[in-house]
């Protein structure tokens, strides 16, 4: 179906909106936001100033803020430190299959692709020439025990000369053996422009015990079955004691559709990819940090405004 044919998500209420318009927003009591394209608009950036004020803002009137990624914990560390108190908080990693409280050193929930499924996924795209980044985490009795930096690693197969890091900043070491020997938490294959991509995911879907995501026109990421950023926001508020219905997110990708969907309130941002626009309920006029923005700004308002009423 194509998006032409679906309803499209409500414009998100601005300036002139009633009490009646914010009532659903007054209720936010968790926001998740996606990192690349919605909360950073490049890379390596860190939150700019206004979105540490309405974070501390929000705070106040007792809205919690967590990241829902794609990232590894490497990756996402230099938003962490810019938004401080976040380390405290519930975080979902490598889209939904990781979710820890790194300040604390807790590990919420962690889903694997087995080493069989794994290996099947490695062989599949070799036979396509593409690149393949196998991430693995080992948390023995699911604590941080020297902080998951050591835990962390990715593991690098393809033709390219290995490059030194990965995405995420992370070195990548050369997976010799064209084998892996222990379960995966998430992999990344990178597509050579000469593939068609639908049919290295039509060879994929075979694998059992995995499933497939994407972020970008190159990318297939490959997920344990049970894992997306949906399942692992239901654990993230399990632990806090939260429903469903308080819980905001905000993305702009396919890998941010299913949380889009799950939660109370789904916001894509500008710009966002065709599933992610069809999963929300609501739109933002502005792209990646102007986005996140406006919606802190909003339940900010929503909060004060409802508050001063009561």
């Amino acid at each position: 179906m194509s998006l032409s044919s679906q309803q499209l998500p409500d414009p998100l209420p601005d300036h002139f909106a009633t009490l009646d318009d914010l009532e659903l927003f007054s209720r936010v009591q968790l926001i998740a936001f996606d990192l690349d394209g919605t909360l950073l608009k490049a890379p390596d950036e860190a939150p700019g100033d206004r979105i540490r004020f309405l974070q501390g803002s929000a705070k106040r009137f007792g809205v919690r803020i967590t990241l829902a990624t794609g990232r590894t914990l490497k990756g996402a560390q230099h938003t962490l430190q810019a938004l401080g108190d976040l380390g405290t908080m519930p975080i979902i990693l490598y889209n939904g299959s990781l979710v820890i409280q790194p300040g604390l050193g807790k590990v919420v929930a962690h889903r694997q692709i087995d080493t069989q499924a794994a290996n099947a996924v490695l062989h599949a795209a070799q036979a396509e020439n593409a690149e393949i980044f196998t991430y693995t985490v080992n948390v023995p009795d699911m604590q941080l025990r020297d902080g998951i930096e050591s835990w962390e690693t990715v593991w690098y197969s393809g033709n390219a000369e290995i490059p030194a890091r990965e995405y995420n900043g992370m070195p990548t070491v050369n997976l010799t053996t064209n084998s892996l020997e222990a379960p995966a938490t998430a992999m990344l294959i990178l597509l050579p422009p000469t593939v068609d991509p639908a049919r290295l995911k039509s060879s994929l879907l075979m694998i059992d015990g995995i499933s497939l995501t994407s972020s970008g026109s190159r990318y297939i990421e490959v997920r344990p079955i049970s894992s997306s950023k949906a399942a692992a926001m239901e654990d993230l508020c399990r632990s806090l004691k939260l429903d469903q219905s308080d819980v905001l997110a905000v993305g702009d990708n396919d890998n941010d559709a299913e949380l889009l969907r799950w939660a109370g309130i789904g916001v894509s941002v500008e710009g966002a990819s065709p599933a992610a626009v069809a999963a929300s309920n609501y739109a933002s006029r502005f792209g990646a940090e102007r986005a996140a923005i406006e919606v802190l700004d909003l339940v900010r308002r929503a909060k004060r405004l409802h508050k001063t009423r009561s």
